[in-house]
């Protein structure tokens, strides 16, 4: 009876050293990392790596990031010798988006639950440290936020303020991003933050670009029914430029080379494609692009064109819509 009752004991002192070792984290870790002072979350994973992932993630979370979680399970039979058993393993993928820099996340020891066959693990930031890092950011956004802005005031040329307008709005928007970020970090800033954010929001000059368009006069030379050109056009117009007859503020020279060759009663051509928006005394170059295509064979030059150039079109207007976009 009394190896019964000391076996008891003994098995009851191991169960409660073993809840004693759980960390206080794993349920509230603000309980091990006060919010006054810490961002902390907790992660589980099958690895330590999982856990970790799972940790930063929901950091990153809290920052307004893009995290996306994808579980996989997959299953295997396995023959001992004596009899075929049914093993499933579970990976857990963890892929962080996030704009932030996240280098001051530290990490808590890692625990594991054994009868759960889990890793936990304490993801934290010290708020005063990593404000550092934000209060950079915040910097150079403000700095490039009012110097788009300013630029955009000083012109009276209707293309360049035009870019410089969404180029301005385009920071001011990063600008607001960092401040709401800003205030998640040290809180006690939200009221002025708030404030500025609510400055760039109604800013007349951002809210005129919602009104304004760029309009261009086009003049083309060497393409085939216009296959090239009506691309280029829509690429530009996908970005707020309009094409009309007369009083443009800007003109777009699309100038197409076919650089035709003919050997034993076959056309080759080798496009060569150049486009140039200008203002529309051809003194101020806003936009520029060149580029060239392989060799397209036909029995004439129209063929050839006819052949090439409703490829070469698709592409173009996707790069194009590309480039313009950053260039204004």
């Amino acid at each position: 009876m009394k190896r019964i009752i000391l076996s008891t004991i003994l098995i009851i002192r191991t169960i409660l050293c073993f809840a004693a070792k759980i960390p206080a984290w794993i349920d509230n870790p603000e309980s091990v990392y006060p919010r006054e002072t810490y961002i902390a979350r907790t992660g589980s994973g099958f690895t330590i790596e999982n856990a970790k992932a799972n940790a930063m993630a929901q950091i990153a979370e809290y920052f307004g990031s893009q995290v996306v979680v994808s579980t996989e399970a997959t299953s295997s039979m396995r023959n001992n010798g004596k009899e075929t058993q049914k093993e499933q393993e579970l990976n857990q993928n963890v892929k962080i988006f996030s704009e932030k820099n996240l280098s001051a996340v530290e990490y808590s020891e890692s625990f594991y639950n054994k009868k759960k066959k889990t890793y936990y693990i304490a993801a934290y930031i010290e708020r005063t440290t990593f404000w550092q890092y934000v209060e950079n950011d915040l910097l150079e956004a403000e700095n490039k936020y009012k110097s788009m802005l300013n630029f955009a005031k000083k012109t009276n040329n209707p293309v360049l303020r035009y870019k410089h307008l969404k180029k301005a709005k385009q920071s001011g928007n990063e600008y607001i991003q960092l401040l709401s970020e800003g205030f998640l970090v040290l809180p006690e800033k939200k009221k002025e933050f708030r404030t500025i954010i609510s400055d760039i929001s109604s800013n007349e000059e951002l809210e005129s670009l919602y009104s304004t368009h760029v309009t261009f006069k086009i003049q083309t030379e060497g393409d085939y029914e216009n296959f090239i050109s009506s691309k280029v056009i829509e690429a530009f117009k996908q970005n707020g430029f309009i094409p009309v007859a007369n009083n443009a503020q800007s003109l777009l020279r699309i100038v197409i080379n076919s650089n035709k060759k003919t050997a034993d009663e076959i056309t080759s051509i080798f496009p060569e494609i150049s486009i140039i928006l200008s203002d529309n005394k051809k003194d101020e170059i806003y936009f520029t692009y060149q580029n060239s295509w392989g060799k397209t064979s036909s029995f004439s030059l129209p063929q050839a064109q006819k052949k090439a150039f409703p490829t070469i079109a698709e592409e173009l207007k996707k790069e194009l819509a590309v480039k313009i976009e950053e260039a204004f």
